[in-house]
Parts: structure tokens; sequence; C-alpha cells
């Protein structure tokens, strides 16, 4: 039994009757400990979802159990949001070799993903700094640098965060030299 559902109880009532109905504190609490799975990342997005539409459905104890039985630790595969974040706060300091050595040696598709996401802006900035170097605009080159760094952090803190994160050349149509799987 989860432990929303044995921290739940109320007027010492024994929830190991599986078949009685579900009250709405139990419905919350039990929300409560999937939101903390979620925030610990013990599960991905997808299950997230899932075990929240389970809560939100459920009728009974036994159903309410099924839904919050949570795993200790995040299951191995799947990358947590932290890690994930990491190839774009790595491309805010160190340009493009941070992402192209995570997208080198990275075996998640999540992972690999966002490295090259990360990769790929990261070297449309270097470009950036090239011409800009060779024109002799050395001022612009200090605020390419600038506004790819501070990109870099956004991307990483959204992506943090769990959501999705398009970079701006990306909405414009620029395509990068590696392919950012879906």
């Amino acid at each position: 039994m989860s432990a929303a559902c044995s921290a739940a109880q109320t007027g010492g009532m024994d929830f190991t009757a599986q078949n009685r109905f579900v009250t709405r504190d139990e419905k919350a609490a039990a929300a409560a400990e999937v939101r903390q799975a979620y925030a610990n990342g013990l599960i991905g997005d997808a299950e997230f979802e899932r075990r929240m539409r389970e809560v939100e459905r459920s009728e009974d104890v036994a159903q309410l159990t099924a839904a919050t039985g949570l795993p200790a630790v995040r299951p191995t595969g799947e990358p947590s949001r932290l890690t994930l974040a990491m190839p774009h706060a790595l491309g805010a300091f160190t340009s493009w070799i941070g992402p192209l050595l995570v997208w080198l040696f990275a075996h998640d598709r999540p992972l690999k993903r966002e490295a090259a996401k990360a990769l790929n802006f990261q070297l449309l900035g270097m470009v950036l700094l090239i011409i800009f170097g060779i024109m002799d605009f050395d001022w612009m080159t200090g605020v390419v640098r600038a506004v790819f760094m501070v990109l870099g952090l956004v991307a990483a803190v959204v992506v943090a965060k769990g959501r999705g994160w398009t970079y701006p050349q990306r909405r414009m149509g620029v395509r990068g030299i590696l392919k950012e799987e879906e």
C-alpha cells in the first residue's frame, strides 16, 4: 500500500479494505505523492501523466494503490531532467565542446537529442563569432557570446523543469548539422 494511502487515514478507518471507495482527501494525498515522485525525477513525463489520470479515475483503494505504486529509484534507461539539461548548461560555458562530448558519449536517445539541440545552437554561435571576427566587429563577438550563453542557460533551466525547449534558430527554420530526433 502506498504511503499516501496509509498516511491519509481519517477517523481511524482501515485502508486495507481494497474495495472501499476513496475520498477526495485520499486522492489529493495520492496526487501529491505522484507529483513528488515526478519532482524527484523518479518518473518521467509520460508516466506522470498516466499516473495522475489513474489517480483521478480511481474509485476504490485498490485502484488508488495501483496508481501510486512508485519506484524507490528512477528506472534505469530514463535520464533525469537534470541530466537532460546538462548539454545546454555545458554549451553555455564551453561553447560547442561540452555538447559535442555529451552527444558522442550519450547512450540514451533523449539525452542525445538534447545534446544535438545544444550542439547545433552552439555551432551556429561559433560560425557567427568567426564571421564577426573576420569582419573585425570585435564588439559584436562579445554580444554574440553573451546571447548564446544566456540562451544556453535558459534552455538548461527550461529542460530541467521538464518542459521541451526549441532554440530560436529552429523556430526560424534554420536546421543544424545534427539531426534533432523527436
